[in-house]
């Protein structure tokens, strides 16, 4: 077990090192007294990180001997990197006054990928966020005031893959969409494929 049996928890994601040696989990545990959620990393079934009050880590990915952790906290886009005990925090959201969270968060050689939601303009928009060194470009992958998410990414090459969806209001229906490169590539209403949600996308190499 992940928790202690006396508060809910919900682990959301899970990547391990090729060797099997170091296997990493996101999640979060549910404080009843402050009704706050904690986000947490685990190694194996160890308590590795907390991310503190009012946050949740929805994904892991690892790359050489760091685990990085996005999610969010006040409400707020964040990833973390955990190496050796320590967590250093970073805030992706576009501005200061912006609600928003990162579902998935993917690790390459050149890079740090995240997929989330973030408000512009009071909108939510579908986010793809690329963080090379300590420069991080966020892309806004939609136009339309519709809300949008973006679920999940791949890095497959050189070309960024992004699964997600939006909300058509007036139908009150959900969209799947797939973007490359910050470009929309398959917009499955249009196959025909209605009231669906893209939730998690893989290239095979």
């Amino acid at each position: 077990n992940l928790s202690n049996g006396t508060s809910d928890a919900e682990a959301y994601s899970v990547s391990a090192m090729p060797n099997g040696e170091s296997v990493y989990i996101a999640g979060y545990i549910f404080d009843p007294n402050t009704l706050l959620r904690t986000g947490i990393l685990w190694e194996k079934n160890q308590v590795a990180a907390e991310l503190g009050e009012n946050s949740v880590a929805y994904s892991v990915s690892l790359k050489d001997d760091k685990a990085y952790v996005a999610g969010s906290k006040d409400n707020k886009a964040r990833l973390w990197s955990y190496e050796n005990g320590t967590v250093t925090p970073y805030i992706l959201s576009i501005n200061d006054n912006n609600n928003g969270f990162i579902n998935s968060v993917f690790a390459n050689e050149d890079a740090i990928y995240l997929a989330g939601l973030d408000l512009v303009n009071n909108k939510s928009k579908a986010v793809v966020w690329k963080r090379s060194g300590t420069t991080t470009t966020p892309t806004v992958l939609n136009t339309s005031d519709y809300y949008h998410e973006a679920k999940s990414v791949y890095v497959s090459g050189e070309d960024v893959y992004v699964c997600g969806y939006e909300l058509i209001n007036q139908q009150n229906k959900y969209n799947s969409k797939l973007w490359k490169n910050g470009e929309l590539l398959l917009d499955l209403n249009s196959e025909g494929i209605t009231n669906a949600r893209a939730l998690s996308v893989f290239v095979k190499e």
